[in-house]
């Protein structure tokens, strides 16, 4: 068994599962546990300084963010085999740890050596006064109250939006909160907000029930102040990322055209921009049916569903990169052999500039990964080293032949 091209091919993100286990396992073996650390320890030193405070900040951000994909992967386990000795009940929980670990580097190795990289320190790319327009996105949102009126929230703007009954609004560091004071809702008079996310921002909102929502750039969510009926339903446009409190008597919708996501509690991603082709649910934990007036699908874990929005059609669900969809929450973007127009239409809303082909374009496919905080000077550099041909000019990013 050739433990270090086994090594070689996880620090690479590239292990089967049946490696993974064999390498682990080994890894787990009496005195090897040691050997684990120590070569983890020695690729963090090979490649970036954690003295650097933040670089290491960075790092302990994604390492916090793939906790819940273990913490599902180890609940998965013990569910499919409920027998399983504590000795393996133990393996799994290191299993957890070391590929906590494994996420660590290769995140590190994907897209943190990017940012390093690309320092503008180090960087030729001349800082131009049109680059200088286009930043990377911020933490901003418009609330739109039932009134109409018309709130800009910034997240380290603490202020209470609005109090009335029992529901409070509260925009903090944390984002916005609605807070139900109480159980007994009645006399209550349910209002519907919008929270918008321009192009160039982002924002998290946590909704009265608890259900905690990402909103990306480009997207507004429709969401009443109190969950009061026999369902919880949000209408979305664009895209979020779900975490949704957990309610057996009290099923949550998201409300899409011409489809709708059904929930009890689970962690999912819904993409649904009016100008793409497909609305995509991606889901990472539990279980949602998706359903339009001709169809209902379920998924699993680690599958998304495709519905044509020109072709009114419900394809059937894909196995993908759950985590990978849905790393733009954990500050990410991450592309596995992406189509060339969807990483630059990603782009396009984040860092708030418009694309411009010249020319046809480019049948192209990307991977690879980099921080959402990169400039777009260094997003330009990755994309040019893709040989994809690129400038800034009359505020628009032209892609050429």
């Amino acid at each position: 068994m050739d433990l270090e091209r086994l090594y070689s091919k996880f620090l690479g993100g590239t292990c089967s599962d049946a490696e993974l286990r064999i390498l682990l396992e080994h890894f787990e073996s009496e005195g090897h546990g040691s050997l684990l650390g120590s070569k983890i320890t020695a690729t963090l030193q090979e490649n970036m300084e954690l003295s650097d405070p933040a670089l290491k900040k960075r790092v302990d951000r994604l390492l916090f963010h793939t906790d819940s994909y273990f913490e599902a992967l180890l609940q998965n386990s013990e569910q499919q085999s409920p027998k399983r000795s504590s000795k393996n009940v133990g393996f799994f929980r290191y299993w957890k740890y070391c590929a906590a670990a494994a996420a660590l580097i290769v995140c590190a190795i994907t897209g943190l050596l990017f940012w390093q990289h690309y320092n503008l320190e180090e960087n030729s790319i001349a800082k131009t006064p049109q680059m200088k327009k286009f930043g990377p996105g911020t933490d901003r949102a418009v609330l739109t109250l039932a009134d109409g009126k018309q709130i800009v929230l910034l997240p380290n703007n603490q202020d209470t939006i609005r109090k009335g009954g029992n529901v409070d609004m509260l925009n903090g560091q944390d984002g916005l909160t609605i807070a139900v004071q109480s159980k007994q809702n009645d006399g209550i008079v349910n209002a519907f907000n919008t929270l918008s996310t321009p192009n160039g921002t982002q924002y998290k909102l946590q909704l009265a029930d608890g259900t905690k929502v990402w909103l990306n750039a480009g997207s507004s969510l429709k969401f009443p102040s109190v969950f009061n009926g026999k369902t919880r339903q949000v209408e979305l446009s664009g895209e979020a990322y779900f975490e949704v409190a957990h309610r057996t008597n009290q099923p949550f919708a998201v409300a899409l055209p011409k489809l709708k996501v059904e929930v009890l509690g689970t962690h999912f991603n819904v993409k649904a921009y009016p100008n793409e082709t497909n609305i995509e649910t991606t889901l990472l934990q539990g279980a949602v049916k998706v359903t339009t007036k001709d169809r209902a699908i379920l998924l699993r874990p680690g599958q998304q569903s495709r519905y044509n929005q020109n072709k009114a059609h419900l394809e059937d669900p894909l196995s993908v990169d759950a985590y990978a969809i849905a790393a733009w929450r954990a500050g990410v973007f991450s592309f596995n052999n992406t189509d060339i127009s969807e990483v630059l239409r990603q782009l396009s809303r984040w860092y708030n500039i418009p694309v411009v082909f010249r020319g046809q374009i480019p049948n192209r496919k990307f991977s690879g990964g980099f921080e959402r905080q990169a400039s777009l000077e260094q997003v330009i550099q990755i994309l040019k080293e893709s040989n994809i041909n690129c400038t800034v000019k009359d505020n628009k990013l032209i892609i050429y032949e």
